[in-house]
């Protein structure tokens, strides 16, 4: 054991922390507890209501429901002052919030736990330590239910917290407080330039740039330039082939190429080959590629290079008339899905892309100067996008690693 460490339920901790349940450091004379169990009909003059599936991310949603004034004066013991310390017990298990003034006066549900902190401890440490690895685990390692996982109280009760000095807690909470607004900037920076990117396609892709002349067609009015087509007279749609399974293998080796499936764009943990001569069908990197069967639906996916298969469709467009940026925006259009996403609902449940009807779906076509314009303003907008996530996925691994070191007592901020 290291030096001015000391072993504990917890692990090794400095000499001068210490180690208590949250009812230790609970306010005296109360009790952590749970709120309303009946709620009842809602009241817009009424008391703002928290339940479970409002706290999340370290927040309390902003849009709550309420509960009549008379409902609320029977749970006087939840009633909120503000500073407490709130965690779902049900919804998303183990998120917690510190309550901020404004919601003072409000009351919270049965599926959300309450802890009134003492003084002398910082509210917002004990926040941050639940909202830890280390911190969820001891709060979620043995949680009840199957269907739905629940915190019972008595769990919630007994969940212990490493505590330094009460000032090394705040320089603590303080550092992870930092990085949590940084991260907070860059999300808000994120949903700007998200409906940013929103407003231009629904302007660009149906006005184009600088237009001044106008003509009527199936999706409202479009520059008096552009040819009227659909996608059956402009992009072709390729399905993929299926392999045998017994042919496939889960590590590379020489005469095999990747197998790509709609899962493989999300995570690389399942990743298949199979034989390069049963390869019927590929794809490369930025060929468009379409999630055949849901849900969801219509997911349209790029980004990986290998042979596909029967759940995937590759959209190959008319080289001398249509840009592939192009295609790949006007595809991904919101109400190109719903329209797919209808037609899938009036086929008795089905959820597989009606590519007959979806080559009758209207494709205003501009020429190919226009169009690679259109793409390139929308191109910078996504690449401004995708450095903002990599900066916000930064942080994030930033804070982790700081949780990792300070929480634990392995780096000192005294």
């Amino acid at each position: 054991m290291r030096e001015g460490y000391k072993k504990t339920v917890l692990g090794e901790i400095p000499e001068e922390w210490t180690v208590k349940n949250l009812s230790e450091i609970n306010e005296p004379n109360t009790k952590i507890s749970y709120g309303v169990v009946q709620p009842g009909p809602e009241d817009i003059n009424g008391v703002l209501f928290i339940r479970g599936g409002d706290i999340k991310s370290g927040k309390i949603n902003n849009n709550l429901r309420t509960i009549t004034n008379e409902v609320s004066a029977k749970y006087t013991r939840t009633i909120l002052r503000g500073g407490e310390l709130l965690v779902s017990l049900v919804g998303y298990p183990g998120e917690c919030a510190i309550v901020p003034m404004e919601l003072k006066g409000a009351n919270i549900a049965r599926q959300v736990g309450i802890v009134r902190i003492t003084n002398e401890i910082d509210s917002n440490y004990i926040k941050q330590y639940l909202s830890s690895a280390s911190g969820k685990k001891n709060l979620l390692g043995n949680l009840v239910g199957s269907a739905q996982q629940v915190i019972n109280l008595d769990m919630l009760r007994k969940v212990n917290i490493p505590l330094p000095p009460l000032p090394e807690q705040q320089k603590i909470a303080n550092i992870l407080s930092t990085v949590d607004q940084k991260i907070e900037n860059i999300e808000q920076q994120i949903t700007e330039n998200t409906q940013l990117k929103k407003g231009l396609m629904q302007k660009l892709l149906t006005k184009g740039i600088g237009h001044t002349k106008f003509k009527d067609s199936p999706l409202g009015e479009i520059p008096e330039s552009w040819e009227d087509c659909t996608f059956g007279d402009i992009v072709s749609f390729s399905g993929g082939a299926q392999p045998p399974r017994s042919t496939f293998k889960y590590e590379p080796q020489d005469g095999y190429i990747r197998l790509i499936q709609t899962r493989d764009y999300k995570s690389d943990k399942y990743v298949t080959y199979i034989p390069e001569e049963l390869a019927r069908k590929r794809c490369n990197e930025n060929d468009i590629m379409i999630g055949r069967y849901g849900p969801p639906i219509f997911q349209i996916l790029r980004g990986l290079k290998g042979a596909y298969n029967v759940a995937l469709l590759k959209a190959i467009p008319n080289k001398e008339k249509l840009d592939d940026e192009y295609l790949y925006y006007y595809i991904s259009q919101y109400n190109v899905w719903a329209f797919v996403e209808n037609l899938s609902q009036r086929s008795g449940g089905q959820t597989g892309v009606d590519l007959i009807q979806l080559r009758k779906y209207p494709f205003p076509l501009p020429p190919v100067e226009e169009q690679q314009k259109i793409a390139t303003i929308l191109t910078r907008v996504d690449n401004k996008l995708e450095v903002l996530q990599n900066k916000k996925t930064e942080y994030q691994q930033l804070k982790k690693g700081l949780m990792q070191q300070l929480l634990t007592g392995k780096i000192r901020t005294v």
